[in-house]
């Protein structure tokens, strides 16, 4: 009997190594498949800044182009459809080179002004939003300074356009994305 006992209790310990045997095999493949989920976490969370940087540089682009909207539905006469259209888009009064006449330089001096007056001006929300920030805290800047500071330009070696060339960049938490128009 004392034989029987023996050989019963090494059936014993085999399945006690074969049970530690699995649970070490299921723990590794585990902590492998959390390693793998955590980095897919990370990249989500990396492409969720990248859109709303990437939409917030968009935005500066339509709101550029609804400016060049206005500047070619009212050109010249009457100025005061012009600074009405221009002011409905940035909610503040037009820079005085936009109120006049003329093309070429005059539009180039306009959208400049316009862009850097509506990304300058007092970080105060009008009808609930701030111009160039958004609610998530996404920014875009097209045109900080227009004589040192500004991404519309004209044509010429960096621009091949006939009009003018300009660029939009969208900032989100430290992401930052670009968007680039040639007119």
């Amino acid at each position: 009997m004392i034989f029987l006992k023996n050989n019963h209790s090494t059936k014993g310990s085999i399945a006690i190594y074969l049970v530690m045997l699995a649970l070490t095999i299921l723990l590794g493949a585990s902590i492998g498949l959390a390693a793998i989920f955590l980095g897919r976490l990370q990249l989500v969370g990396s492409i969720d800044k990248s859109v709303k940087a990437f939409y917030a540089a968009d935005t500066g682009i339509e709101t550029l182009l609804r400016v060049e909207y206005c500047l070619d539905t009212y050109p010249y006469n009457p100025p005061v459809q012009r600074r009405d259209c221009i002011d409905d888009i940035i909610g503040i009064p037009v820079p005085g080179v936009c109120a006049g006449s003329g093309g070429g330089e005059n539009r180039m001096n306009c959208r400049k002004e316009v862009m850097a007056a509506h990304e300058s001006r007092d970080k105060v929300p009008v009808d609930g939003r701030i111009d160039n920030i958004f609610s998530s805290g996404a920014t875009y800047t097209v045109c900080k300074d227009p004589a040192s500071d500004c991404n519309i330009v004209s044509p010429g070696a960096n621009c091949t356009s006939a009009e003018f060339c300009a660029k939009s960049v969208g900032s989100f938490e430290g992401t930052l994305r670009a968007v680039s128009i040639i007119e």
